[in-house]
């Protein structure tokens, strides 16, 4: 599993955009989704090429198959409880300057 690990505004989101273009079996959990599909489009990113669920609909999980793979934008201890059951290949970490 990747640590994307950089303080705030290091471009950690850009980042995970830049991986999930590369794999479309990647789906970027957050916070929210509409606000990660403006911001695709403000840093260039189509953001019908990507796919964005929210934290709640990653816990509930349905209609998502076991080829998908997850990248969580900014919750480190999600990340650690839920990668003992999905398939989570990366997450990002805000450091406190």
């Amino acid at each position: 599993m990747y640590k994307i690990i950089r303080p705030r505004g290091g471009g950690k989101t850009t980042t995970v955009m830049d991986m999930a273009m590369m794999d479309k079996n990647i789906i970027i959990v957050c916070m929210n989704p509409k606000l990660y599909e403006n911001l695709a489009r403000e840093r260039g990113f189509n953001p019908t090429k990507l796919r964005f669920i929210s934290f709640n609909d990653f816990i509930n999980l349905k209609g998502y198959g076991p080829e998908n793979k997850y990248i969580i934008d900014e919750i480190d201890a999600f990340v650690q409880y839920m990668a003992q059951e999905k398939q989570v290949i990366a997450y990002t970490l805000s450091r406190d300057d």
